[in-house]
């Protein structure tokens, strides 16, 4: 068991059998002290735990990291997904839930899951008109966490990514305009025979969550409908600070 009480503060004394933690000095060591006294608390509450084994991508709930060269690598990551925390979600998106949409909240980011799928552009026209944008992920908790979100509610088909070379072929950047720090391809556009066409992301929850380059709009009988989800900033939380 590990503890750090303050060495003064060790011995047995029958008047003080509760313990605080101080903050103010001492490096927050811990103090022996009368139960009787008066001292501000914390409340700790259990929260729904996804663990998530990372290797090569063979669960449906788990999330591939993958090198340069498009190669899955072993690893392990436990993310918490909360069923239906949105405190920091904007009454506008909240309000979503009311029509049948799903929204989860993670760090800075609020998610609303749409139930009607749609084409790329479309859905990039309705995320930007409704004050938002098209999802775009920017780390594996990220990956991770939208991965869940998705599986929990039943999405296995194709969802939109914000990802997309329409501008230059190759170079795929994000409709948001910041730089791109993580993919999870399962396989590199540059090996796609299709990639002049082939302009959109797609991300497979079923598959694990890869990422996959896709058509952007129906090309002759091909559908290119996927489902929509939109991201939007998180208020940024008050915190009072308690002087004294």
């Amino acid at each position: 068991m590990c503890t750090t009480y303050d060495r003064e503060h060790l011995g047995f004394d029958s008047s003080t059998q509760c313990v605080v933690i101080n903050s103010s000095i001492s490096a927050n060591m811990w103090n022996k002290i009368d139960c009787l006294s008066d001292h501000e608390f914390i409340c700790k509450y259990a929260t729904t735990q996804v663990s998530t084994t990372l290797i090569n991508g063979l669960s449906s709930s788990t999330v591939a990291t993958k090198a340069t060269t498009g190669h899955a690598s072993p690893a392990t990551t436990t993310v918490y997904f909360s069923h239906g925390y949105t405190q920091l979600c904007s009454d506008q998106v909240k309000a979503q839930e009311q029509s049948g949409n799903h929204v989860a909240q993670n760090d800075s980011s609020c998610y609303v899951l749409f139930q009607s799928p749609d084409e790329w552009s479309p859905a990039r026209d309705f995320c930007n008109n409704s004050s938002g944008h098209m999802l775009t992920i920017n780390s594996l908790k990220e990956q991770v966490f939208v991965g869940d979100f998705l599986i929990h509610y039943g999405i296995r088909r194709g969802v939109w990514l914000g990802l997309n070379d329409l501008d230059m072929e190759g170079n795929f950047t994000w409709v948001t305009g910041e730089s791109v720090t993580f993919t999870d391809w399962y396989s590199h556009p540059d090996e796609d025979v299709m990639n002049n066409i082939h302009d959109c992301v797609e991300m497979l929850p079923a598959q694990a969550g890869v990422w996959r380059s896709t058509m952007c709009s129906k090309q002759g009988s091909v559908s290119a409908l996927h489902v929509v989800v939109c991201e939007y900033d998180a208020i940024k939380p008050i915190v009072n600070a308690i002087i004294g």
